[in-house]
């Protein structure tokens, strides 16, 4: 049965069209000539039906915000762009907000890991305040452009673009990708946009300088289609070539028939490379870097997990569950068809919301094989399956579908338009279409709708208003205890204007549950709230106000909450859960050794891991520095070695597990450069033997 309401109105319609079909076929097939007639206005019906339906999801699916924390991490991003940067100013404390996707890159500083050319396109609708709208513009954008892009592939038969752009409407997998903040529905509007322009230069008529330009806008868009998904910005670049320059294809302009044709698309390109290029140096450190890797670097392992290609792939603490079930050995060939297999099979109700149609692309294509428009679009699928078939992690989640094949879904609603415009059935398609949803793959949808807490993870500016109060109450701090509730919430720009002297502004950090909540509201002279959203659903969310912790001996900081560090070296480091009762919040930072990496001088011949955190305390001044420690159950006896500036303590850590350990640094200084929302702050070094040490938190107490 419908699993929800929109499943429900989907199968209504469904059936009243398959009644028309069974009943009254030659009622759909005039409506078929009618919109060949009056092409505007049953394009554009079509354009903001998908619009429509792309909002409708929004407010239904997913709530009326981003939902998985890929889309919340854009939505950070965005906002970072809109307030003038690629990263954002950290207020104090710098493990009051980090977390998932977020890449230290200096003292006080951080930023978002994913390339710019979403975040770039969404920065002036979070300006506006309206960054759901960019969304369903995309929707209308890309049926208007799927739509063109058949009609001069195809100029013969002018079904296929209507029954493409039909397809591109009732495609669910569309309806999602053009309603969450993900880069995949604009990748498709991108690559969609390379290949009008392409086609237009190849079809036009005049001197060379219309040609370079329709070559310079194809150029263009497949700059900013590489500054945001550079692998499909490959596959994209290689199907231009297909297109271009494969046999058969309708005859070129004399003056474009030379090599020299790559000229105008290299320079349309160079816009989009460099702004990517300037944002990896900026966030990684590299003019040649990757913000990605720099942040799997310090958040996740073995080093080296993150990667394309073969090779002893697959990081342990975000993919851990999925690595030892399906890669176990590595990532080698096999694994490379079995993750292909899997993106596959999800993708197969992608198309159109049923299985039918995308089991039947292989054999389409093959039908139309001696067309040159259909080798391009079959060629271009082929192309994007191949070009993400070296990346380990499936990346498929429920209504998502195959996400990392979506950039090319509108080439195969063309594809597979060519052959329903001749098909004798094709009265039956939308009414299929529409049923295959409505049974089959709603669930999947709702599902989106229903999983972590079946809503955003944080609340509208005007209910975090009415629970905070206005300007009238001064600087507030709210805290999370979500990834995604921090990237939804979180303003890059608050912390400018609040030094700039604007009253009443909202911070939004993470929820420590330890000093550093205190220490931050002492910094920004705030009250603060605490915003409690449960992901299992099992509790609506709340609010209550931020009241001191019970009193303790010296300052209290959770190591797991420094996660990802700033410097992590040989080995790697996550948040886990030892055994103990003498565990605070039952977890801490777990050290992972790597032996083939370097270690420090005083732990010569040992394995060990070193990663640099933070300390932080009420006023400048010495401070005694006692680290606590449990260890997992299978750990050998290791050594810490403890480093603040010149000040050093080396310790055994040999105790049983379900234990604490404390090692202590008996006289380090904290200072401050004078800032006002600067707190005092040193950087404590730790380097850890073996694999198996937490460190559970770290107390100050001034001397």
């Amino acid at each position: 049965m419908p699993p929800d309401a929109a499943a429900w109105a989907a199968l209504i319609l469904g059936a009243l069209l398959g009644v028309l079909a069974a009943l009254r076929p030659r009622v759909l097939e005039r409506a078929a000539r009618s919109a060949t007639k009056h092409p505007r206005g049953a394009l554009g019906a079509l354009a903001l039906g998908a619009g429509a339906l792309s909002a409708a999801y929004v407010a239904f699916y997913l709530r009326g915000g981003p939902r998985i924390i890929d889309a919340t991490s854009y939505w950070l991003e965005a906002r970072s762009f809109a307030a003038g940067s690629f990263g954002f100013a950290l207020p104090a404390s710098e493990a009051s907000f980090s977390g998932r996707f977020i890449l230290p890159t200096s003292e006080l500083r951080a930023a978002t890991i994913f390339p710019p050319g979403y975040p770039l396109a969404l920065a002036p609708f979070q300006l506006l305040d309206v960054p759901m709208w960019l969304g369903p513009l995309l929707g209308v954008a890309c049926v208007g452009l799927t739509y063109a892009c058949a009609a001069r592939l195809f100029p013969d038969n002018p079904r296929v673009a209507w029954w493409a752009a039909l397809l591109s409407t009732l495609s669910a997998a569309l309806r999602y990708h053009t309603a969450d903040t993900m880069s995949h529905g604009w990748c498709a509007v991108l690559w969609l946009a390379v290949v009008y322009c392409a086609l237009r230069a190849r079809d036009a008529q005049g001197g060379a300088a219309r040609v370079a330009t329709w070559l310079a806008g194809s150029g263009l868009c497949l700059g900013w289609l590489l500054a945001t998904r550079p692998f499909s910005a490959i596959a994209a670049a290689l199907s231009l070539g297909l297109l271009w320059w494969m046999p058969g294809a309708r005859p070129r302009p004399a003056q474009s028939r030379s090599g020299w044709v790559l000229a105008p698309v290299v320079l349309g390109l160079l816009p989009g490379a460099a702004l990517w290029l300037w944002h990896q140096a900026a966030t990684s450190g590299a003019l040649f870097g990757s913000s990605q890797l720099a942040y799997y670097a310090l958040a996740d392992g073995p080093p080296g997990c993150f990667g394309y290609g073969p090779g002893a792939r697959g990081c342990l603490f975000e993919h851990g569950d999925f690595v030892r079930s399906q890669m176990p050995h590595g990532f080698g060939a096999w694994q490379m068809l079995a993750t292909t297999g899997r993106r596959l099979k999800a993708h197969l109700v992608d198309a159109g919301n049923l299985e039918l149609f995308a089991l039947a692309v292989p054999w389409i294509a093959w039908r139309g094989r001696r067309s040159a428009a259909m080798r391009f679009l079959a060629g271009a699928l082929v192309l994007q399956v191949l070009v993400y078939a070296p990346f380990y992690f499936d990346g498929n989640y429920p209504g998502g579908g195959a996400r990392f094949y979506i950039d090319a879904l509108p080439l195969e609603h063309i594809l597979l338009g060519w052959f329903i415009s001749s098909w004798r059935l094709r009265a039956w398609v939308p009414s299929v279409s529409l049923l295959g949803f409505a049974l089959h793959s709603a669930y999947d949808h709702h599902s989106l709708m229903e999983r972590e807490g079946g809503q955003p993870m944080f609340p509208s500016s005007a209910e975090v208003r009415a629970h905070v109060g206005g300007a009238a109450q001064g600087a507030r701090v709210v805290f999370v205890d979500t990834d995604h509730g921090f990237n939804l919430g979180f303003d890059p720009g608050a912390l400018a204007a609040w030094r700039a002297g604007a009253k009443g502004q909202v911070f939004v950090a993470r929820r420590t549950y330890d000093s550093r909540e205190g220490l931050l509201l002492q910094a920004l002279s705030a009250t603060g709230w605490f915003y409690d959203f449960n992901p299992h659903g099992n509790k609506p969310a709340s609010w209550s106000a931020w009241s001191p912790p019970p009193q303790t001996r010296g300052i209290v900081l959770e190591a797991e909450s420094d996660w990802p560090p700033r410097e992590v070296q040989g080995g790697w480091v996550h948040p886990d859960w030892p055994p103990g009762s003498c565990v605070s919040q039952r977890q801490g930072l777990r050290f992972r050794a790597a032996p083939t990496h370097p270690r420090p001088r005083e732990l010569e011949g040992q394995a060990a891991t070193q990663a640099s955190l933070e300390l932080v305390a009420a006023e400048p001044g010495e401070y005694r520095v006692t680290t606590v420690w449990a260890r997992m159950a299978n750990a050998e006896p290791g050594v810490v070695l403890l480093r603040v500036g010149e000040q050093r303590h080396q310790a055994s850590l040999a105790f049983a597990a379900g234990t604490c350990r404390r090692v202590v640094l008996p006289r380090v200084r904290l200072t401050t450069r004078g800032d006002p929302a600067e707190i005092p702050r040193a950087t404590l070094q730790v380097s850890v033997t073996q694999a198996d040490f937490v460190l559970d938190r770290v107390i100050l107490e001034a001397l």
